[in-house]
């Protein structure tokens, strides 16, 4: 028959998943990483191209590899405003719009003084769970890199965003150092690993606080409102018992912020378990908490009493990596909340 394509992948050829050949032979595939290398997860390209021909096969692959070994780790390349994957086998997707490759976060941050409402909208959808939401600064698919669109301090901010909300934090390759590259450019000259904008402390700390704050790892999501203040975002992380984050971000220039977090906190949240440092935070009135924050800056504020039981040694966060031929790579950390902290091994599995 005609060979079809989606796009202009003519290297990819559609596979006939109607011919259970070609379906056992994708599942053997499958199986064969996890038995022979023991990986613990796939970041499975294009699944939106099979969803489309063979909607079921993604069940068929998961009872599968459920035989083989239990928990495997399904992240799909799709948007997570579509239920269909978390529903269908997968544990995460990819937190897209509903426009195939598009990210939520694409225009969020190009206008500095509305990134408070840019981002409720980008937040809007629970169509897939929020902690089974696969978040990123770069892709791929995204062009040119974050750091070089919006600059360093943006891009620090930015990155305690993604860490801090419930989701899987995804890096993509170069993340951690501020690579500026484009992902398809095959001709360009290999990463230099200097960290020439010291960004990896501070993903090194972001790791070590979704492994030792529980609320980071598994608290509700609640929006703290910042009225006369789009520039700035909060939001506070409630794992009850376990400890309470208020996540404070700072998009624009300095600036006092009002924030009605409402009763609970017997005592205001005065460390930064960020900067590992106390933080001036007053009470207001009933229920308001009054913080100063410096220019483009972020804070992750907990309890002076969680600060110990905090700083004690945790396992580190789980780590993956994967591949995928025509770019330079995925890594990520910080696999979805209820899976414990390990070390891990991923691979990247396109079958379109």
């Amino acid at each position: 028959g005609n060979v079809t394509h989606d796009f202009d992948w003519t290297r990819l050829p559609r596979l006939d998943y109607r011919n259970p050949l070609v379906r056992q032979m994708m599942r053997d595939a499958f199986t064969y990483w996890v038995r022979e290398f023991d990986v613990d997860g796939f970041r499975v390209d294009a699944a939106w191209g099979i969803r489309r021909r063979a909607p079921g096969f993604w069940d068929e692959l998961r009872r599968r590899l459920a035989g083989v070994k239990p928990g495997v780790f399904l992240l799909a390349e799709a948007s997570a405003r579509d239920p269909f994957y978390v529903r269908h086998g997968f544990d995460a997707a990819y937190d897209w719009t509903a426009e195939l490759g598009h990210w939520s976060w694409e225009k969020v941050f190009d206008d500095p003084g509305r990134i408070g409402p840019a981002l409720d909208a980008a937040l809007a959808s629970r169509a897939t769970p929020m902690y089974r939401v696969a978040r990123f600064l770069n892709n791929n698919d995204t062009g040119p890199r974050f750091v070089a669109r919006h600059g360093v301090a943006t891009t620090r901010v930015a990155a305690v965003l993604q860490c801090t909300l419930p989701g899987i934090a995804v890096l993509y390759t170069g993340d951690e150092i501020g690579a500026e590259y484009d992902p398809y450019d095959h001709h360009g000259p290999p990463l230099s690993w200097v960290d020439v904008h010291g960004l990896r402390p501070l993903y090194r700390r972001l790791a070590a606080l979704r492994s030792e704050l529980p609320a980071l790892r598994r608290g509700a999501y609640r929006r703290v409102a910042l009225p006369g203040h789009p520039e700035a975002f909060a939001f506070l992380r409630d794992a009850g018992a376990a400890g309470r984050a208020l996540v404070v971000l700072n998009f624009g220039p300095a600036t006092r912020l009002a924030l009605p977090v409402g009763p609970g906190a017997r005592t205001p949240p005065t460390w930064d378990a960020l900067g590992e440092r106390p933080v001036d935070v007053r009470r207001s009135g009933p229920g308001v908490l009054e913080l100063d924050l410096g220019e483009k800056d972020a804070v992750v504020l907990v309890e002076r009493a969680r600060r110990a039981a905090a700083s004690a040694p945790r396992r580190p966060a789980r780590r993956y990596a994967s591949s995928r031929s025509s770019c330079r790579g995925w890594q990520g950390f910080a696999r979805w909340p209820s899976k414990p902290a390990s070390s891990a091994r991923w691979t990247s599995r396109g079958c379109a």
